[in-house]
């Protein structure tokens, strides 16, 4: 019997320096192909080799743009993209089926997903919006130039690779639309546990990189409703978090269901224009917890019918939270449950 092999190219680095299933994606990928001889590509991870899994390592960035100036400026930086350039290429044509997680351009501009022999065993999950012409105009910047330019590269690319015969799954409505790929499945890439919910948790939980809480000024606004703090957990610096806002470190990603299992609410403010469905608040649904979002966020219309739901413009002062909080909905929960918990590729 031939060895079952699947080569996953992320492009992303870890959550926590060396420790490559810190991120969320790589945790859930393991999990989902088990069984499979893995071949991870990743940022700045150093290359390593387990039984059944290996992680080729691209360059250090913090970005695509930094990636293109170490490609442009550093030979270093060019010879070692060279050389895992190669392993990649071999890699691809000796794995069975390659999942690439979208819209890093990095990643895809590696996978050559346009290419009929690689498009046909690859699976693309579109995990974020592009930047839109109207976010541009209102944040005009040359990042922003660049961000856009890039979003109109990745959306030629994956609409090459759909004609190619590449399948396609997208996290969040919003996600399909801003490439318009036809054929693509929903996708929430969790795995879901759940804890039950009761009326002894207390409290209020924020989950994502603490850069999620600078400029968002709806989140600061937000906080100031909330009777006691906020708890953030996350990767990323502490050093600079505002007044109610109480950072707790990093928690695993096979631990997120369980620690949020403490709280009665999950905040869930961003203000991010690329956001897909994020992962945690899937696991805070299977809980039926109060889920906090703003009108403004990408995923609102995937949310809005959530009957736990507080949409934070609503909430002027920590008398009406906690008024809105004591009076918990009538309505079930299980149909909007099952709805998100079917969408997890780990049940499929």
């Amino acid at each position: 019997m031939n060895e079952k092999k699947v080569l996953i190219i992320l492009g992303e680095a870890p959550f926590v320096k060396g420790d490559a299933t810190s991120n969320p994606s790589v945790s859930w990928l393991k999990e989902y192909f088990n069984g499979y001889k893995m071949s991870l590509i990743m940022r700045g991870t150093g290359d390593s080799e387990q039984e059944n899994q290996k992680i080729i390592s691209l360059p250090e960035s913090k970005n695509t743009l930094s990636m293109i100036k170490g490609l442009l400026f550093s030979n270093s930086h060019r010879e070692d993209f060279g050389r895992v350039q190669k392993v990649i290429r071999q890699e691809k044509n000796q794995s069975s089926l390659i999942w690439l997680r979208a819209p890093s351009l990095i990643p895809l501009l590696l996978s050559t997903c346009w290419k009929k022999k690689y498009a046909e065993k690859m699976y693309i999950h579109i995990c974020a919006n592009r930047l839109t012409w109207a976010f541009l105009k209102r944040n005009f910047t040359v990042a922003n130039l660049f961000k856009f330019l890039n979003g109109k590269l990745t959306t030629l690319i994956l609409k090459k690779a759909e004609r190619s015969g590449a399948k396609f799954f997208h996290t969040g409505n919003q996600v399909q639309e801003a490439f318009n790929i036809k054929d693509s499945t929903y996708l929430i890439d969790y795995l879901p546990k759940h804890y039950p919910y009761n009326k002894q948790r207390e409290g209020f939980v924020f989950l994502g990189r603490t850069s999620k809480i600078q400029g968002n000024a709806e989140l600061s606004r937000f906080v100031k409703c909330i009777p006691g703090e906020l708890n953030l957990y996350g990767p990323g610096e502490s050093n600079a978090i505002p007044n109610g806002i109480s950072y707790q470190g990093i928690v695993a990603p096979e631990l997120v269901a369980k620690e949020i299992s403490q709280y009665a609410v999950l905040v869930c403010i961003t203000h991010e224009y690329y956001e897909g469905f994020p992962r945690v608040l899937a696991e805070a649904i299977s809980q039926d917890m109060w889920v906090v979002v703003n009108r403004s966020c990408t995923f609102f219309a995937d949310i809005k019918y959530y009957p736990y739901l507080i949409i934070s413009e609503d909430i002027a002062n920590v008398h009406q939270l906690e008024s809105l909080l004591q009076k918990r909905p009538m309505q079930s929960n299980n149909d909007f449950k099952q709805n998100i918990e079917d969408k997890s590729l780990i049940n499929g």
